[in-house]
């Protein structure tokens, strides 16, 4: 199709063919998110949350979604998490809240015995980049200058007692940057199949199980730490006083009447 020939089709079309070569370039090109923890990501994890650190108790999963944390992303969280702790010997309800409500709901029928933590996940948006300047300056160059976008988040821990009291809390941040180009694509995918060995990739697979990894250890570790000082408290709680009998006890007994003396038999 020569230059001329171009502009003899209609106007509509030639819009239509020219919107279509950015989609089909971004569609030819790969795209490589990377995974940067930052704040408490970056501790030391100490707790396997292999092992049974939750035998026999009862927790309580709470998410509430938020302006950058849909409902449907909230239960996704919240199912990983009750399946986490499950997984270590936990017994876990879930439960999604609307913004702005109590928690702690009525329920029908009897009231159930207040689980021993609750922990409560809250999730937000601190910072995004996307640059239409490079994402224009990708695609005339058939992105092989990749357009790059970045997204900061955080997730707001806090683990409660069986009497609502704050035992800890904790945020979480990480960055995500996704490379977007067929440059970026081709070089990394090279490196990954001749350099890399499969612990090495990068990749969107590696960023999710880096991610995953980093995520339930810190929250495993925040909730045993709320579980251990739960205990350290308790066993600071004054005992139970003994029962006081009440003054009925002290009062006389009525004495019970003597027995009837049989009469004598006749001589």
């Amino acid at each position: 199709m020569t230059h001329r020939s171009l502009w003899r089709i209609p106007a509509s079309r030639r819009r239509g063919l020219l919107a279509f070569v950015p989609a089909l370039l971004l569609a030819l090109s790969g795209c490589v998110t990377m995974y940067q923890p930052l704040a408490s990501l970056q501790r030391p994890v100490v707790v396997d949350p292999q092992v049974a650190n939750f035998q026999g108790l009862r927790m309580a999963v709470r998410c509430v979604p938020g302006e950058h944390f849909s409902a449907s992303n909230a239960d996704y969280l919240c199912r990983r998490l009750q399946n986490l702790f499950t997984n270590q010997g936990a017994q876990v309800e879930l439960e999604v809240l609307e913004p702005g409500s109590s928690l702690g709901g009525v329920q029908a029928g009897p009231p159930s015995p207040p689980p021993d933590l609750v922990v409560e996940a809250r999730s937000r948006q601190v910072h995004y980049d996307n640059s239409k300047l490079l994402w224009a300056v990708s695609i005339c160059t058939g992105t092989l200058v990749p357009a790059v976008t970045e997204t900061t988040v955080a997730l707001d821990l806090a683990v409660r007692g069986h009497d609502g009291a704050l035992l800890a809390a904790d945020t979480l941040q990480a960055r995500f940057v996704r490379y977007m180009g067929v440059s970026v694509w081709t070089v990394n995918s090279l490196l990954n199949w001749l350099v890399r060995s499969d612990e090495e990739d990068l990749g969107d697979k590696t960023t999710r199980r880096d991610f995953s990894r980093d995520l339930y250890g810190q929250v495993s570790q925040l909730a045993f730490h709320a579980h251990m000082r739960s205990v350290v408290l308790r066993g600071f709680e004054p005992a139970a006083a003994p029962a006081v009998p009440s003054p009925a006890a002290f009062a006389p007994r009525p004495v019970p009447a003597p027995p009837p003396v049989p009469a004598p038999a006749p001589r």
